[in-house]
């Protein structure tokens, strides 16, 4: 799942969405290590949007690698699909990413 939009409109949200999860909650940030595989519980990766090509294509080898899949929640400030047309964000972490998109931004 893919959550896009603000901070103040993204938390909100992925609080509601995280309250009822069962299992550990991995909130992951830039500077944190690749978190722990846990099928049962879910990874946040904060500010997907900001994360290097390197550290995608970790993402990318963590998330194929083995059969024990998190439910993953990414959040963006920005849209990412422009960053794959640019070749700044990997599609296959992108396509990962966006099996759900909740898109938060205000619309005219």
């Amino acid at each position: 799942m893919l959550l896009v939009g603000a901070l103040t409109d993204v938390e909100p949200a992925l609080s509601h969405l995280v309250s009822s999860a069962s299992g550990l909650v991995h909130d992951w940030t830039l500077d944190a290590p690749m978190p722990p595989r846990d099928r049962s519980g879910v990874v946040i990766i904060r500010d997907v949007d900001r994360v290097t090509l390197t550290t995608q294509d970790a993402w990318v080898s963590w998330l194929t690698a083995g059969n024990d899949r998190p439910q993953i929640i990414a959040t963006s400030r920005a849209p990412v699909f422009p960053l794959v047309g640019a070749g700044l964000f990997r599609s296959a972490l992108y396509y990962r990413l966006n099996t759900l998109l909740l898109d938060l931004r205000a619309h005219p």
